[in-house]
C-alpha cells in the first residue's frame, strides 16, 4: 500500500486475506492501480489481488 501513485512512499505491507474497499481504478504510467477509501494505492495486478463483489 502506497501514499502516492508513483509508489515511492510505502505505507505498509499487508498479508494475504486482507480486505480493502476500493473507490476507484486508476491508470498511471502504463499500469493499473486501485485507490482505497483511505486514499492509498494498491496494485491491480491479478497475481496479487482478488476482487470480491
Amino acid at each position: 500500500m502506497y501514499k502516492d501513485k508513483d509508489r515511492t512512499k510505502r505505507v505498509r505491507k499487508y498479508g494475504k486475506g486482507t480486505v480493502f474497499t476500493i473507490t476507484e481504478v486508476v491508470s498511471w504510467g502504463g499500469i493499473w492501480l486501485l485507490k482505497t477509501e483511505s486514499e492509498f494505492y494498491l496494485t491491480a495486478n491479478k497475481n496479487y489481488v482478488k476482487i470480491n463483489n
